[in-house]
């Protein structure tokens, strides 16, 4: 009976180790959730966009409920082992003068998606984790 709950405990562990593959990456995402040093941020506009990755490393940033912004699209690699999500947008917005985002990877699930990175918004550097979900129309 302990071997039993022993190996359950070390599979539950071993599966909640993020394993980044392109094709498990590959997908468009639809923001859950977005946390500001652990707060979860309500009726933020951080969740107001898509993310599409490709297999091919292209990225497309879509906001949504508005025809006013155009998609912003750039390119995406892995970092450090897999572990990091480095996306380069051209030069305009979110990020200007085709500086890297990168994210940490928290989680990765075919239908569930992580990321997390410093934000210095002029005043304080802020953590923000951002739970992404696969978009549904």
């Amino acid at each position: 009976m302990k071997k039993i709950i022993i190996l359950v405990i070390v599979a539950a562990t071993l599966s909640s180790f993020v394993a980044c593959t392109k094709s498990k990456l590959s997908n468009i995402w639809q923001v859950e959730e977005v946390y500001v040093n652990g707060n979860l941020q309500e009726g933020s506009a951080y969740g107001n966009h898509t993310l599409e990755l490709t297999k091919d490393g292209i990225v497309i940033m879509t906001v949504l409920g508005t025809s006013a912004i155009d998609p912003v699209q750039g390119t995406w690699e892995f970092g450090d082992n897999k572990k990091t999500l480095i996306i380069h947008y051209p030069s305009s917005t979110p990020q200007p003068d085709n500086v890297p985002v990168t994210y940490t990877v928290e989680k990765l699930r075919n239908n569930k998606m992580w990321l997390s990175r410093p934000y210095d918004n002029g005043t304080t550097i802020d953590q923000v984790e951002t739970h992404y979900i696969t978009y549904e129309d």
